[in-house]
């Protein structure tokens, strides 16, 4: 039944958590051991801050407002289904692929204008470090679109278990070269893991349905596309995930996220085009909807 399979999504992901948080505790406690609160760090904190941005950015409204228009409309036409979303997560990954170079190849001036006040030695850092992140910004992309898609055909396990290759990377380069390499195996084992989970989770997306991602298409499915803008209209109105499509188990993990900053950019945006016609939300019967 559905509350069956909800409950086993349920356990499975509380259980990932708890292992998962459990090794996110020996990693920082092997890194407060090894390093402390030191200005080694503050380099790696520093660099962190521009790439979780720009992740957030690009990867946000995929999770939260994509993949439920993906699952609503596999059901009804499957092969299309997979077609717009493969054109999305091509867009997506070209430009994270963009942002990491430009960040890469930038990285003095990003450091410069995003942690201000750091020491000579201690921005040095920041930048070498910056430059090895900026390398797992494009495996960090296909990890979360390949967990939104195995969520959206009701697989769980997977993608909760893949999350703890980071910190078992980080743990292994903590242990083997935090001797020789410094602060920055732990900027190593993120980009090692984060490439891992990537590479672990395709072939697992391709057996339980997603096939292959498609070349980039000027060819959008129309309904598909209409109800992906109404969602990125709608979300402004902060309405549930849960209540798009009532009963089906794979929202149960989209139901506490249902708002977003980024969707409200993206769908004012998306809405400046043409003058507003009220239109019937084929999502929300009842809603009043533009486009």
């Amino acid at each position: 039944s559905t509350n069956t399979k909800i409950a086993k999504a349920y356990s499975i992901l509380v259980i990932a958590s708890i292992f998962g948080h459990g090794l996110s505790m020996v990693k920082e406690m092997l890194a407060a051991s090894y390093f402390g609160v030191s200005k080694a760090m503050d380099s790696y904190y520093a660099a962190l801050t521009i790439p979780n941005m720009v992740n957030a950015i690009l990867l946000s409204p995929f999770a939260l407002i994509f993949v439920p228009i993906f699952i609503k409309h596999r059901l009804e036409d499957k092969e299309a289904a997979n077609r717009l979303v493969s054109i999305v997560s091509n867009f997506i990954l070209l430009a994270l692929f963009g942002a990491s170079l430009v960040i890469f190849a930038f990285a003095v001036t990003v450091i410069e204008y995003a942690s201000p006040g750091l020491d000579a030695v201690t921005a040095a850092n920041a930048v070498t470090m910056l430059r090895i992140i900026s390398l797992s910004m494009f495996f960090a992309g296909v990890v979360n679109i390949l967990t939104g898609i195995l969520n959206a055909f009701e697989h769980f396990f997977w993608p909760a278990v893949s999350g703890m290759f980071i910190t078992l990377c980080t743990i292994f380069f903590i242990l083997g070269f935090a001797a020789k390499w410094g602060v920055f195996v732990v900027g190593w084992g993120l980009l090692v893991g984060t490439a891992l989970q990537a590479l672990f989770l395709v072939p697992i997306a391709r057996k339980h349905g997603f096939p292959e991602f498609y070349f980039v298409s000027g060819h959008w499915p129309g309904t598909l596309w209409t109800d992906y803008c109404l969602a990125l209209s709608s979300v402004r109105g902060r309405l549930p995930y849960y209540e798009i499509f009532s009963g089906k188990t794979a929202y149960f993990c989209f139901s506490i996220h249902y708002h977003h900053p980024v969707a409200g950019v993206v769908s004012v945006c998306g809405s400046i085009r043409g003058k507003p016609t009220p239109v019937k939300s084929p999502l929300w019967p009842g809603r009043r909807c533009y486009r």
